[in-house]
């Protein structure tokens, strides 16, 4: 077995490094659901009002709801591993070249990361960013 901290510090990590790193964070985040019931956590990082912070350290679910600051890999992961562990089949993709986001096994995407560029842009769950409101 592969093993590697989940949190790295102060490195730039290239985008194919960035796809590994999602991958392998989202199935450690699906695991954590489905142990902890993923219907008491929040929908995604943005309803449970995390901030984007692309110097950030990457975060599995957990340190992520606790931190509420996360780089895109440890957001677009904890989407991910909220899919993975509901049976959705999917895996991490790069998107324009250098935009991670994730790919449902019906083709379509998703982009977790998004959501902090747009206010004004509703959640998945219909809601925008008020943590307090979502669960």
């Amino acid at each position: 077995m592969f093993r590697f901290p989940t949190e790295l510090v102060g490195e730039h990590l290239v985008s194919e490094a960035a796809v590994f790193f999602t991958e392998a964070l989202a199935k450690l985040n699906a695991r954590q659901f489905i142990r902890e019931a993923p219907e008491d956590s929040p929908c995604c990082a943005r309803c449970a009002g995390c901030e984007l912070d692309t110097d950030s350290a990457l975060q599995d679910a957990k340190r992520l709801l606790e931190t509420r600051v996360g780089h895109p890999v440890s957001i677009v992961a904890y989407s991910m591993g909220r899919e993975l562990s509901q049976g959705m089949a999917c895996r991490p993709v790069l998107v324009e070249g250098d935009r991670l986001a994730y790919q449902r096994e019906d083709g379509s995407i998703v982009d977790p990361v998004s959501k902090f560029e747009a206010p004004e842009e509703s959640c998945c769950c219909g809601r925008h960013d008020d943590a307090e409101e979502h669960g």
